[in-house]
């Protein structure tokens, strides 16, 4: 038996190395006469992989390195510094996964295990985290309920040094079609934070660009395209940049020179103020 949670060690190469010692193990329980396995709980909670939120640190790099290593030759598995020509029996790896552990979240919430694994296969790229906090949101709609019914004023006087019983919420139904509301609404949230962080960045990188220019540091010529040579990440961020302040600028000089059109041609003659408005808007249009 191993757990996810000795996937991870503060020293490296240790959790590979537990894994080949395990699988050995069980191997000489084989070569013994009696049947074995080596059985891994929670697996994806720490070899998995998370799409961008997956932390590639060492441990997990080296362990998923050794599991490959035991899949492609499992008669020879060897522990670290050691190294025996005698072949192991195979032995089989069984491991538990998401579903498993989501189960487990929900178990006092008597969701049936079929509306657990349609969460999980509509959130696939999420963490555990993620149902988990979708268990809270609703437990957390409760507690606004009850908020909404005494007044918020009440709450210090309901909760602090109060001679009625302690609050009481009923169990939330915990329905497919609520899970998967929840579930979308976190994903939304998700989303816009991706969003304002990209947003911050772009300013970032715009202003360092700026800022680079003022104090006329060399900035690389580069384009957007990462596939050829001269691909810059800051090249887009500065297009945008000076796109917008362009605009800016621009609007700014017509509206004053539109003004300034009004304004100087007062007492001027007839032909006078016609060429001079041709002039300026030619000027406006072409600007």
């Amino acid at each position: 038996m191993m757990s996810a949670d000795e996937l991870e060690s503060g020293n490296t190469g240790e959790p590979a190395k537990l894994i080949r010692q395990r699988y050995r193990e069980a191997a000489d329980i084989i070569k013994k006469g009696k049947m074995s396995c080596f059985f891994i709980n929670d697996l994806d909670a720490r070899a998995g992989r998370l799409g961008g939120i997956t932390q590639y640190i060492v441990n997990n790099q080296m362990v998923n390195a050794t599991f490959m290593n035991i899949a492609d030759n499992p008669t020879n598995v060897q522990l670290p510094g050691m190294y025996n020509k005698d072949e192991n029996p195979c032995v089989p790896v069984i491991v538990t996964d998401k579903i498993g552990v989501c189960h487990g979240i929900f178990r006092t919430d008597n969701v049936p295990k079929e509306d657990i694994v349609k969460l999980v296969d509509t959130f696939p790229r999420q963490s555990i985290d993620f149902f988990g906090a979708i268990r809270a949101r609703l437990y957390d709609d409760e507690v606004k309920k009850w908020i909404s019914e005494i007044g918020v004023e009440s709450i210090g006087k309901r909760l602090v040094n109060s001679k009625e019983a302690h609050p009481t919420f009923e169990q939330p139904k915990m329905t497919l079609e609520k899970l998967l509301e929840y579930g979308s609404l976190l994903v939304q949230e998700q989303d816009n934070v991706k969003r304002v962080q990209l947003v911050d960045m772009y300013l970032n990188e715009a202003a360092l660009g700026k800022a680079a220019q003022q104090v006329k540091v060399p900035v690389p010529e580069g384009c957007t395209n990462q596939s050829l040579a001269n691909f810059d990440p800051t090249a887009r961020v500065m297009m945008v940049a000076a796109s917008i302040n362009f605009r800016a600028i621009q609007k700014k000089c017509v509206e004053a020179t539109r003004r300034s059109i009004s304004s100087d041609l007062e007492g001027d003659t007839e032909e006078q103020i016609v060429g001079f408005r041709g002039d300026a808007e030619e000027k406006i249009v072409r600007f």
